[in-house]
């Protein structure tokens, strides 16, 4: 399976939310259509597979929610599938999120791009 990580820039809130956790895998649960991960192309049903490089199994879903909220830049690793393409990024004013494909067929950093 090929992944996806998606940065998100801007700083808290990321315009998703999350459930499961523990033993149960991490989900989005809802995305704000307007909100910086809604503007990535990020969906609901989403599996999240890493936050900020901390991968996410066995990850409790209170510890998941902390490292949301760490820092001015979120990325999540995500699979390739879940991901919406969008051609811009639909808030104004935050910079563009960017996608970069990862896992069996990954691309050197140089190739990461950006969504405006």
């Amino acid at each position: 399976m090929v992944r996806v990580l998606v940065v998100l820039r801007g700083g808290y809130p990321w315009g998703f939310r999350m459930q499961g956790g523990g033993d149960k895998p991490l989900i989005v649960s809802k995305v704000t259509s307007t909100g910086k991960a809604g503007g990535a192309g990020v969906r609901a049903g989403c599996a999240v597979k890493a936050i900020n490089g901390t991968p996410t199994a066995q990850l409790s879903l209170s510890h998941a929610h902390a490292l949301t909220k760490q820092g001015s830049t979120l990325t999540l690793e995500i699979d390739d599938l879940c991901v919406e393409r969008r051609s811009r990024f639909v808030q104004v004013g935050v910079q563009s999120p960017t996608i970069q494909v990862v896992g069996q067929h990954s691309f050197p950093p140089s190739h990461s791009k950006s969504l405006s």
